[in-house]
């Protein structure tokens, strides 16, 4: 987007002489902290993904008392981190989920497993709209 203040700084270090081409290159691009949807990021110590739920459907993931999110948890090997109460996807009232795992097959079951739980709350929620 139009926020590029890495490409300014590295001009700036070159314009002083200090900075060789290989080393202004090693800035590369910067991640900005703004959230991504589904997009997995390669970490050495296991993979990240962050999910967009809509705030009405995290019980779905929860569970009572946060068991079902445990048995997703423990079941897949991977830590679930739901975003606080009132904490959402910019402009959304959608909750950031994220899942930290071993792998990546690890983070994308559970994610799988995620995406299944929503879609059968979504699904027995319209059919109580239905019978009302």
């Amino acid at each position: 987007g139009p926020f590029l203040p890495t490409n300014q700084f590295a001009a700036m270090q070159v314009g002083v002489g200090g900075a060789s081409s290989s080393a202004a290159a090693g800035l590369g691009p910067v991640d900005d902290g703004r959230f991504v949807p589904d997009v997995t990021r390669r970490q050495p110590q296991g993979s990240t993904i962050q999910m967009s739920i809509p705030d009405a459907l995290i019980g779905a993931i929860l569970g009572r008392g946060g068991q079902t999110l445990n048995e997703l948890q423990v079941s897949t090997s991977t830590r679930i981190k739901i975003s606080q109460r009132g904490v959402y996807v910019p402009g959304t009232t959608n909750r950031v989920v994220t899942i930290t795992g071993p792998s990546g097959e690890s983070v994308a079951t559970a994610q799988y497993l995620i995406n299944q739980r929503i879609a059968r709350s979504n699904a027995s929620r319209q059919q109580q709209q239905q019978q009302q």
